[in-house]
């Protein structure tokens, strides 16, 4: 794929390519608080960050660079 590359400079922050496995723990840990909830009569969480705080994720977010040169866009 000589001619792939990415169409908008966004990067992680951090070291991490991406947030996925904390995306999917954070959902996993969501639904088991909906069932236990749902089990014993109670207020389900209605937002992730009753379960998880975001910055407990592996990533520090992301960042736009403006001026960015063509190897860095390149996948």
């Amino acid at each position: 794929m000589s001619r792939s590359r990415k169409h908008t400079p966004y990067f992680n922050i951090a070291c991490c390519q991406s947030n996925k496995k904390s995306k999917t723990y954070c959902h996993r840990l969501f639904r088991k608080c909906e069932k236990q909830s749902i089990r014993n009569d109670e207020l389900l969480p209605i937002k992730m960050d009753e379960v998880m705080n975001e910055w407990d994720f592996n990533g520090d977010g992301k960042f736009f660079w403006k001026n960015c040169p063509r190897e860095e866009l390149r996948k």
